[in-house]
Parts: structure tokens; C-alpha cells; sequence
């Protein structure tokens, strides 16, 4: 037994209540394959896991493909959600610290665009448009956030939980313009920023980041954009 990387189970030490007796077999997994499984879950299954969950798939598929036959039914626990490693397996720059990745799969904001597939116009919403016409859009287009625009400008923004928060403390400013309710804007990166750099952006408070393209025009990548592309 040694200590890795990964955290929780790459402590080194055994818990009082491991009870070596009961286990049959054990497969060793590097950080590296536990990381890549990590992300792979992520990308094919659509299982935004923890670094472990990584380790116990790996060395589970190890054990199956050594093991078990095609009817054969196993069960992998996977305990953690992949929030608290957003800055570390889901980060590019730091697979790449630990020789996890090669340099030539970090990704670019241009590229995680690409990534979203059909290109549409930026959806946007207007200051003096009141909150329940901005919900009602929100609703109708399945998104969680819109930047505030006026005079092709972006001066604001306005989030399902800024909307949300609006209404609770007072119902009537349903009514209320934007102007009134919208938060500072998302910020703005160039289409060759990195992964890493963006990453860094998206947080609670700010859900998405605008892209400013050569021909002046504007797209956004929001926190589910990231995820998927950190993920691939």
C-alpha cells in the first residue's frame, strides 16, 4: 500500500473498520487511468463522477475483462459527483501538470463552440424588457441565463437564480424592467483563450463567459458548455 494522487482512497492509511479478510482480490490503478476514466464516464455515459469513481471503473473493468463472462452482472459503487474536481481531473492544464494529457488536447474557447455542434444567434434580452417577459423567453428557449443587451452592447445579465430571487423577495417586479434586476455582465474571452483560463471564470456567481469573434460577433459559453467540454 502506498499513497497516490487520488484523493480519499489514495490515503495511506487503512481505516479501523477495513477488514482485510473480507476483501478476495485487489487491482491496482494508476492516478492517470483513474483520471482519463473519470472523464471518459463523463463524456460517453454522462456520469459527472469524482476521481475515484474513476479508480473503483477502472480496476472494475480490469477485474471483468480478466474474470467475468458476457452474462455476468457487476455492480460498481460510484459515491462522489465530480463538482469538487473541476479544478483538477476536469481541468486540462492540470492533467497536463501531472502528465496526465498531451498539450495538443487542451482546448480553446474556439474550440469548445465548435464543440456545441449547430451555431445560432446569441440569444439576448433588452433592459427595458420587465422580468416576466425575460422568464417566459428563458423558458421558452431551455436556458438558464442571457446576457443584457442595448445599442449592441453588453451591459448586463440575468440568471435563473437572480429571476428567481427577484420574485421571492417581492412578486410584483415581474413587472419590473431589467435595468432594475440584471447583474453586471458575464465577462468576455477571445476565442483562442484556453480551457483553464475559462474554467477559472464560471463559477456560481457567473454561470457563462461571452466570446468575442474576429467579425465583431458574440457567443456564449455557459457552465454546461464547460462541463461537456471538460469531459470529452
Amino acid at each position: 500500500m502506498y499513497p497516490y494522487l487520488t484523493e480519499g482512497i489514495g490515503e495511506d492509511i487503512l481505516p479501523e473498520n477495513c477488514d482485510m479478510s473480507v476483501i478476495d482480490q485487489i487491482v491496482k490503478v494508476t492516478d492517470k487511468d483513474a483520471a482519463l476514466m473519470t472523464r471518459r464516464l463523463a463524456r460517453l455515459e454522462g456520469l459527472f463522477v469524482g476521481w475515484s469513481c474513476g479508480s473503483a471503473v477502472q480496476g472494475g473493468l480490469a477485474y471483468a475483462r480478466a474474470h467475468l463472462k458476457p452474462d455476468d452482472l457487476m455492480v460498481i459503487i460510484l459515491p462522489d459527483h465530480g463538482t469538487r474536481y473541476l479544478g483538477k481531473v476536469y481541468n486540462d492544464q492540470w492533467m497536463q501538470t501531472h502528465n496526465f494529457l498531451d498539450e495538443g488536447t487542451m482546448l480553446t474557447a474556439a474550440q469548445i463552440l465548435a464543440l456545441k455542434g449547430t451555431h445560432r444567434p446569441l440569444l439576448s434580452l433588452h433592459p427595458d424588457q420587465n422580468l416576466g417577459e425575460a422568464i417566459a423567453l428563458m423558458r421558452q428557449e431551455d436556458v438558464t441565463q442571457l446576457p443584457v443587451v442595448a445599442d449592441g452592447q453588453v451591459v448586463g445579465a440575468l440568471t435563473e437564480t437572480r429571476a428567481l430571487n427577484a420574485i421571492l423577495d417581492d412578486p410584483s417586479q415581474k413587472e419590473a424592467p431589467l435595468s432594475r434586476i440584471m447583474s453586471d455582465p458575464f465577462p468576455f474571452v477571445l476565442p483562442s483563450t484556453r480551457l483553464e483560463v475559462i474554467s477559472k471564470l464560471i463559477n456560481k456567481e457567473n454561470p457563462a463567459v461571452l466570446v468575442q469573434g474576429e467579425a465583431g460577433q458574440v457567443d456564449i459559453i455557459t457552465k454546461y458548455d464547460l462541463i461537456s467540454a471538460l469531459a470529452r
